[in-house]
């Protein structure tokens, strides 16, 4: 199953020293985006040349409240934005989805509502990362534990590395 992906959005990482920070700005708000033009005028400009009506541009609206409320740590708002319509499978440009988000940041809470509401558990992003191994190098234990609870599969690729990791944090 394939995410989908709001044309309009930076990715969101998580800071050093805290919660994870969003690199975009809302759609709403008319900021630019780095294109010299705004973020709300360049989803409706995609919008119109992709034929997408009112109803897609509110998903995106909702899809992208979804993701920063996942990197801030805001369940209520989380909720909120599914209860809306946003799908929790939602992904940024760099095709991190929200259980990623929240996983990176170490938002526990927010991982299990977005599994329970049938978010992806082993989706992967443009680098290949997935919210498992975002869990695990950031140091989230009851994260990983919840997350290898519902399945979580850890890359062959990673197994080692990641491996040696949860040892060393356990």
């Amino acid at each position: 199953m394939h995410g989908t992906k709001p044309a309009m959005f930076k990715s969101v990482a998580p800071a050093a020293d805290g919660p994870a920070t969003a690199n975009w700005q809302d759609p709403d708000s008319g900021n630019l985006d780095g294109t010299g033009t705004s973020t709300l005028s360049h989803a409706s400009s995609q919008g119109e040349e992709s034929g997408h009506g009112p109803r897609q541009k509110l998903a995106l609206r909702v899809e992208f409240h979804l993701l920063d409320a996942a990197g801030r740590g805001q369940i209520e708002k989380v909720q909120q934005a599914v209860a809306e319509g946003a799908s929790v499978n939602c992904l940024d440009p760099s095709d991190r989805s929200p259980l990623m988000i929240a996983a990176a940041a170490g938002f526990t809470a927010i991982c299990r509502y977005l599994l329970q509401q049938g978010a992806e558990l082993n989706h992967r992003d443009k680098k290949g990362s997935y919210a498992l191994r975002e869990a695990v190098v950031n140091g989230h234990q009851d994260l990983r534990d919840l997350l290898l609870e519902h399945g979580a599969v850890i890359d062959s690729k990673d197994e080692l590395d990641l491996g040696q990791q949860m040892c060393l944090k356990a």
